[in-house]
């Protein structure tokens, strides 16, 4: 059994990096019994789904897929804190744009860019409360969600548009 579970991950492209394999031998009076731990780690959901089903349809009752535990990788949290610092930057671009009108200038490059704080949100961290997922039956695994906040402050100079009609 355990042959075929790895062959089907390998016939799935799953990498060896990605799989670990735990074998457990257990002595019961005069027999032995060997169980293994086959932990997968997956970037492709539907893959997984895939794979989980093939497993499922195919192996007897004492093969069991357990539940999937879901995680942000490093390189996701980089980037989603990437992406809520850009949107913060342009935030303050756009409110600065919009009162440089109001006092007829124009806004100039920026003279300092700096983020000031950045928070991350994880769903499991909440407090319980009507979240989204919280009526999900307890058998489904918890899907995990992050937010990210970036609180930054810009400085840009200002042109008088005035001189530039003249």
């Amino acid at each position: 059994r355990l042959g075929y579970i790895l062959q089907a991950l390998r016939q799935h492209d799953i990498k060896e990096d990605d799989t670990s394999v735990r074998r457990f031998l257990h002595r019961d009076t005069d027999m032995y019994r060997m169980d293994a731990e086959v932990i997968v780690t997956f970037s492709d959901f539907e893959k997984m789904e895939r794979i989980c089903c093939i497993l499922l349809e195919k192996l007897d009752k004492s093969v069991s897929v357990g539940t999937p535990e879901f995680y942000h990788s490093a390189e996701c949290l980089s980037q989603m804190r990437l992406r809520a610092c850009v949107s913060a930057v342009e935030n303050a671009q756009m409110k600065a744009s919009k009162v440089s009108q109001l006092l007829g200038q124009s806004l100039g490059p920026p003279l300092l860019v700096r983020e000031d704080e950045t928070k991350e949100w994880r769903n499991n961290e909440d407090n319980g409360g009507g979240e989204q997922g919280s009526a999900a039956p307890s058998h489904f695994p918890i899907l995990p969600a992050v937010t990210a906040s970036s609180q930054v402050s810009v400085s840009f100079s200002l042109r008088d548009t005035s001189r530039k009609m003249r």
